[in-house]
């Protein structure tokens, strides 16, 4: 017998357009629906996803032609002129509790706190930079933005905010990724924070030390 489960959800986007989908892993999905969002200039405005059950492939089907006959207009999946309140009703109209994906939360380590709190090279312009990173930081700790977009929101002379994120990068508070679009992508050490499933969280922890036993990912202890 299948006992697999999974999601239904909607991602509301501000060019006015609705995404109906399901995913096994709707954090995931909801990271590269926000990433391709970026690239492309727009935003996510919402997203709300059922309680995972067992006929979500099914409860798909349902959801999208709930949401053609409220929009405008369809491409594939996604929906034009659908306001927020339809495209919750319409995916509470499959009879699953529902949760909406909030951006402004993650895990943070006490500990770690001291630790970069003591570290004089990080004080001033560095650690001001970092709680601004903290504000950006997306699911499985992504952190996609450009320099320039931090220096004119800190009001920081660009040149500093480079030397201010080496410094980061160089003591493992922060390493580098792939850009994601036009937007520089950086992590945040695990060992600072977290925002995602625990599951996942877990599975990052043995990854890293993994990493540390094998001699890799060093930069991504902390100094």
């Amino acid at each position: 017998m299948n006992t697999e489960t999974g999601y239904c959800y909607v991602v509301l986007f501000s060019n006015g357009f609705v995404k109906g989908g399901k995913s096994r892993d709707v954090f995931k999905r909801y990271k590269t629906h926000k990433a391709t969002a970026a690239a492309l200039g727009i935003s996510v405005k919402g997203a709300f996803y059922t309680e995972p059950h067992e006929d979500y492939h099914a409860n798909e089907k349902r959801l999208l032609s709930t949401l053609s006959m409220v929009s405008e207009s369809r491409v594939g999946e996604f929906f034009r002129g659908v306001a927020e309140k339809s495209a919750v009703e319409a995916l509470n109209s499959l009879g699953f509790g529902m949760n909406v994906i909030e951006n402004g939360w993650f895990m943070a380590f006490q500990d770690s706190f001291e630790e970069l709190a003591k570290d004089r090279e990080l004080w001033g312009q560095p650690m001001a930079i970092l709680c601004y990173l903290f504000s950006k930081l997306d699911f499985e700790n992504d952190i996609a933005i450009q320099q320039a977009d931090i220096a004119k929101a800190l009001e920081i002379d660009k040149h500093q905010t480079s030397k201010a994120m080496k410094k980061l990068v160089d003591k493992g508070v922060i390493m580098k990724g792939p850009k994601i679009g036009r937007a520089s992508a950086y992590k945040l050490n695990i060992n600072y924070g977290w925002k995602g499933k625990v599951v996942n969280f877990k599975k990052e922890q043995k990854k890293k030390a993994f990493d540390v036993i094998n001699g890799g990912a060093k930069n991504q202890e902390p100094a």
